[in-house]
C-alpha cells in the first residue's frame, strides 16, 4: 500500500480499499482496517472516532469509516422496480432493466416506500430492524442494484436527473415493457407451441363468400398524400363491394412462408415474424346487402363469418369504443374490433411479445387508412381499447384475445366539420420536380 501511495495513488482512495482485519481490537470483536501510517498525513485522522494500534510500522484503525459514510450517504430505490409475489407468498422484487429478481422480507416493502425520495439511513425506521442490520442491508441493497446511493449532479439533490423515472415521466411498469422490447425473441420455437395461422368460429350463423371487385386505384403517391382521419360520416350506407374489395385489399392472405410447421404468411401488411396474429371483428351497421349484426374476417376465404345479428350490445360497443373516442354523435356504417391472438406471437417472441403485437398493430392501421383513403371512404382508428375484451361475440376465443385497437370505416360526411382546421406548409415541388 505504500508503494501505492508513492506511486501516486490518491491516499483517500488508498484508504477505502483498505484491507479488513475482524476479530481485533480489545473486545476482540471490531472490524478494524489495516492501513500504513503513509496514507496519514495531517493533524486529524479521517475516522471518527481516533482509535488505533500501532504495529510494525503499520497503523490498526477501528473500522468506522463505513458507519460514517452510511449515515451520510442517501439512498433511493431503483426506478425499474417492480413488486410481484412468488409461490409460497413471498415477495420478489424485479429489476425490469437487468431482469434480475430478489427474494425480500415484506416488511422491507415499507423500506423500500421511504426511499422513494432520496432518505440516509438515519431517516429509515423498519420495525424489527437495529441501525446496524439497516446499514448492513443498504449495503447489499445497493450493491445489488435495488437501491441506488444518490449522486447530486444535476444540483437539485435528487439526483440521476437524466433519468426519465426520476422525472416522473414514466411508471416502472411502463419502464418495464419498454426494457422487454429488446429482450429479443425465443432461441428455437417448439412444434407443439405453434398455434395455428388461422382462426375460424364453427359456431358462426353463415358464412358470406367476399368477391373480389376490380374497383379503380390511385398511384400510392396520391394515396400518401391525401391520407388522414376522416371522423365525419355520411348516413348512406357503404356499398358491398366497397367493403369486399377493402378487406381483399387490406388484410387477405397472400401465401405461406417457410414449412407448414411455422404457421406463417403473408400479407399486405407487415408483421413481426410473419406471424400475424391480428384477427379483424367488424360490426357492421350499415352495409347494402349486408345484414347487419358482428361479423370475422377469414383472409384465407377471404369470407365473413357472421356471429351474431344486430343487437344493443353492438350498438353500445361502437358508440364507445368509437363514437366517445373520436367526440361524433354520428357512428360509422362498419367498425373493426382488432384482437390479437397472442400465442401466435409468444410462441417465437417471448418477453417482447407485447411490443411486437403493439407495432404489428401500427402496421396493420395504417394499411387500413391507405386502402379506406385510395378508395375514397372515410377512415379514423381509436386507442380505446379493453383490458379484459368484452364483446360476446368473441365466444370461446374470448380469453385467447388482447384487444388492440378499432377502426371506423364510413361513407365521408359532406362537411368536415371535425376536423381541425389543416395549414399545408408551403409548396417545395413534387416528388420528381426540380423544386425552386
Amino acid at each position: 500500500m505504500n508503494l501505492l501511495v508513492a506511486a501516486g495513488l490518491d491516499r483517500m482512495e488508498v484508504y477505502r480499499t483498505a484491507a479488513v482485519a475482524r476479530g481485533l481490537g480489545e473486545a476482540g470483536s471490531e472490524p478494524l482496517a489495516v492501513l500504513p501510517l503513509s496514507t496519514v498525513d495531517g493533524p486529524s485522522f479521517p475516522v471518527r472516532p481516533p482509535e488505533a494500534v500501532l504495529l510494525r510500522g503499520c497503523l490498526f484503525v477501528a473500522n468506522h469509516e463505513s458507519e460514517v459514510a452510511m449515515s451520510t450517504t442517501r439512498y433511493r430505490r431503483n426506478p425499474w422496480l417492480l413488486v410481484e409475489w412468488d409461490e409460497g407468498e413471498r415477495v420478489v422484487v424485479v429489476d425490469s432493466r437487468s431482469q434480475r429478481r430478489f427474494r425480500i422480507d415484506p416488511a422491507l416493502l415499507a423500506m423500500l416506500n421511504q426511499i422513494s425520495r432520496p432518505a440516509s439511513l438515519g431517516d429509515l425506521d423498519v420495525p424489527g430492524y437495529t441501525r446496524d442490520q439497516l446499514a448492513d442491508l443498504l449495503r447489499k441493497m445497493a450493491d445489488a442494484g435495488v437501491v441506488r446511493p444518490v449522486t447530486t449532479g444535476n444540483g437539485d439533490g435528487d439526483g440521476d436527473g437524466d433519468d426519465p423515472a426520476r422525472r416522473n415521466e414514466w411508471t416502472p411498469s411502463e419502464l418495464a415493457v419498454h426494457a422487454q422490447a429488446s429482450r429479443g425473441g425465443k432461441p428455437k420455437m417448439r412444434a407443439r407451441d405453434i398455434p395455428p395461422a388461422r382462426l375460424n368460429h364453427p359456431e358462426a350463423i353463415r358464412t358470406v363468400r367476399l368477391p373480389v371487385p376490380a374497383l379503380p386505384s390511385r398511384p400510392l403517391a396520391e394515396v400518401l398524400r391525401a391520407r388522414r382521419s376522416i371522423r365525419d360520416f355520411d348516413t348512406a350506407p357503404l356499398t358491398f363491394d366497397q367493403l369486399a374489395s377493402f378487406l381483399h385489399r387490406a388484410a387477405r392472405v397472400r401465401g405461406w412462408l417457410g414449412p407448414d410447421l411455422w404457421q406463417t404468411t403473408r400479407r399486405p401488411s407487415a408483421s413481426g415474424g410473419g406471424r400475424h396474429s391480428l384477427e379483424l371483428y367488424l360490426v357492421v351497421r350499415n352495409v347494402d346487402g349486408l345484414e347487419p349484426g358482428a361479423y370475422h374476417y377469414d383472409p384465407f376465404d377471404h369470407a365473413l363469418e357472421q356471429l351474431q345479428p344486430w343487437t344493443s350490445e353492438l350498438d353500445g360497443l361502437q358508440r364507445r369504443l368509437l363514437c366517445e373516442a373520436m367526440l361524433v354523435e354520428t357512428p360509422p356504417a362498419v367498425s373493426f374490433y382488432l384482437a390479437s391472438y397472442f400465442r401466435r406471437v409468444q410462441c417465437k417472441y417471448g418477453a417482447m411479445t407485447l411490443s411486437i403485437i403493439y407495432r404489428d398493430t401500427g402496421c396493420l392501421l395504417q394499411t387500413l387508412y391507405l386502402v379506406a383513403t385510395d378508395l375514397g371512404l372515410a377512415p379514423c382508428a381509436t386507442a380505446a381499447i379493453e383490458t379484459d375484451p368484452s364483446p360476446s361475440f368473441l365466444g370461446e376465443h374470448r380469453e385467447d384475445f388482447l384487444h388492440t385497437a378499432n377502426f371506423a370505416l364510413g361513407v365521408p360526411a359532406a362537411v368536415d366539420t371535425s376536423t381541425p382546421e389543416f395549414r399545408p406548409l408551403a409548396d417545395r415541388g413534387t416528388e420528381g420536380e426540380a423544386s425552386g
